[in-house]
């Protein structure tokens, strides 16, 4: 059976969410595992806890305060024959490593399980059909984009790309497209990572605006790489990223929809202001049917009504991310806002 190595990057987390990424770890079934928690050196003082439960744990030199400096540092201490990643804030089904590395064995490069949130309020519910459907749709699209929370490639993989750069603040998505450029085998398997919630409304909005800026920063970064690519991977990519720019758009459309609802209101014939209506309306019910007839398993907690809401949250909530990531992609590139949870 193969080796497999587990890095645990962490940056500022508390005590509670280190005890239970340790738990995490010990219920991951696995006989040949070596787990290595990484750290800043600021947080030296949860070395001896976790070496006390059996696993390794390294401190960076505090030169680049960057999950994929982690990750290198992780990677070069490791030495499985599968290399495997967990965010701190996760806990994977037990068996998740042996499903994983079955995927590999059967020709898959990278394999990732899905992503479930909690679902307690409703900015909660509105993340875990958004995590979920990001999840649902890496197994339609030929794009090869994955989860930072978590996913398992053989070794050789990390070596041939070089590791992780940190020249965005999505150091996930600009692996993705390293493994696309070099054409290798992208996959999910039926096997749920439970994810802490981000706590209230702005520090949602902050992450999912560094996403966003980080989706300028790598799609313009592979840009100049992508005529190698098959045709429809390219038109892929071109929807990507006008889709990229196109949201920047959506609070402004959205204004305009309730001035046109306005006019409508007060008795307005014109037919031009029928047109933002309709083209809101069929978007609406495109973006309901893509996301409940993809999506990999019911969410408990999520209710019709939830998923009914759910396209009128996108446009808002994604409308504001991508505003405040491309002011931030100007002011502050690399700036990484830290998650606070719940």
């Amino acid at each position: 059976m193969k080796s497999l190595s587990i890095i645990v990057p962490l940056y500022r987390e508390s005590l509670e969410t280190v005890a239970k990424a340790v738990v995490a770890m010990q219920n991951l079934q696995y006989p040949d595992k070596e787990v290595i928690f990484v750290f800043e050196p600021e947080e030296k003082h949860f070395v001896q806890l976790v070496r006390s439960r059996g696993f390794e744990a390294i401190l960076t030199d505090g030169s680049k305060k960057s999950k994929a400096n982690s990750l290198n540092v992780g990677f070069k201490h490791s030495t499985g024959d599968i290399i495997a990643l967990y965010d701190a804030d996760t806990e994977p089904e037990p068996e998740q490593a042996l499903k994983a590395i079955r995927a590999l064995e059967e020709g898959y490069d990278v394999i990732s399980g899905y992503i479930i949130a909690a679902t307690d309020t409703f900015l909660q519910k509105m993340r875990a059909i958004d995590l979920l459907d990001y999840c649902s749709a890496l197994t339609v699209n030929s794009l090869p984009l994955i989860f930072g929370f978590s996913h398992y490639m053989r070794r050789e993989v990390v070596e041939e790309l070089g590791g992780w750069d940190d020249d965005t603040v999505v150091e996930d998505t600009d692996f993705a497209f390293k493994l696309q450029m070099y054409g290798y085998k992208v996959g999910i398997i039926n096997s749920p990572i439970y994810a802490e919630s981000s706590r209230g409304f702005k520090n949602m909005l902050l992450q999912r605006a560094r996403w966003m800026k980080g989706g300028y920063q790598v799609v313009d970064k592979w840009l100049g790489h992508y005529s190698k690519l098959p045709f429809w991977q390219r038109f892929e990519f071109i929807i990507m990223k006008t889709s990229q720019y196109g949201n920047l758009l959506s609070i402004p459309t959205l204004l305009l929809l309730v001035y046109s609802m306005y006019l409508l209101l007060i008795g307005a014939r014109a037919y031009y202001v029928w047109i933002l209506p309709i083209v809101f309306l069929i978007e609406y019910v495109v973006i309901l049917f893509v996301v409940t007839k993809r999506q990999l398993v019911k969410l408990e907690g999520v209710s019709t009504i939830d998923y009914l809401v759910y396209p009128l949250y996108r446009w808002v909530f994604w409308g504001l991310s991508v505003i405040i990531g491309f002011i931030e992609l100007k002011r502050r590139p690399l700036y990484w806002h830290r998650t606070v949870r719940e």
